[in-house]
């Protein structure tokens, strides 16, 4: 078990069809779920019960759905947030583009590095995701968050946006960004970096041929063991226009 304090919730006895979540936050333990017939509510003793979780990333708190997207390893937020910074080196006055913001980690921990006067973009496509992102940046002036499938998003006007943007975040799921997004990503004139956020090598192999392509180089490329008893590698590619 990645999380040894969630271990509770292997031993209990559950009826057959139930759907169940639980993650680890400031409150500790929270389980999740959803009763099959008759069976009696959800409960873990020492647990608390329900649907959003708070964790602690990047000197903030964020809240998130308990069967939400979420680093696995408790590290992990802190590693990849540092890692981007560094890979994008955001300035004050800026213009960040996150795209599949998630609960808004990245945009957010930038979004604060570029201040009031510049401007944090966020867009994500699922829509409890994006609705705990807008609460989780609402102290950011500078934060907007866009429910959208990013693909679409792109293809009906978001292409615009992008033209404005001086870095860009990708952090797609494990299929990758693909050729659409990538394309208007590559295309956006004044960006000057992009940072990649991947779990799966072979996705962010393509996508990268694809930037290549587009007249951006590879200029970094950090690997992080954050999946333990996996074979599984995170990784945060850096790429400038060539």
């Amino acid at each position: 078990v990645t999380v040894p304090e969630l271990q509770a919730g292997f031993a209990g006895r559950w009826a057959p069809g139930r759907r169940l979540a639980w993650a680890l936050g400031e409150q500790g333990a929270v389980v999740d779920g959803e009763p099959a017939g008759s069976a009696a509510p959800v409960a873990v003793p020492g647990w608390t019960v329900g649907p959003t979780v708070v964790r602690q990333a990047a000197g903030c708190s964020w809240l998130g759905a308990v069967g939400g997207f979420w680093q696995a390893h408790a590290a992990a937020p802190d590693v990849l947030v540092d890692a981007v910074r560094r890979a994008l080196a955001p300035a004050s006055g800026d213009s960040v583009i996150d795209l599949y913001c998630g609960v808004g980690l990245f945009a957010g921990a930038l979004g604060a590095e570029v201040g009031e006067g510049g401007s944090a973009l966020a867009v994500e496509g699922d829509r409890r995701a994006a609705r705990l992102a807008r609460r989780n940046l609402a102290d950011l002036p500078q934060a907007r968050v866009v429910q959208a499938d990013v693909q679409r998003w792109v293809a009906e006007g978001g292409s615009r946006a992008l033209a404005t943007a001086d870095v860009v975040v990708l952090d797609p799921p494990r299929a990758g960004a693909g050729a659409a997004v990538v394309s208007a990503v590559a295309a956006a004139g004044r960006a000057r970096a992009v940072a990649y956020v991947a779990c799966d090598g072979g996705s962010l192999a393509r996508d990268a041929a694809m930037l290549g392509q587009h007249g951006w180089e590879l200029s970094g490329l950090r690997a992080f063991d954050l999946f333990g008893m996996s074979h599984h590698v995170e990784a945060v590619a850096t790429f400038r226009r060539s």
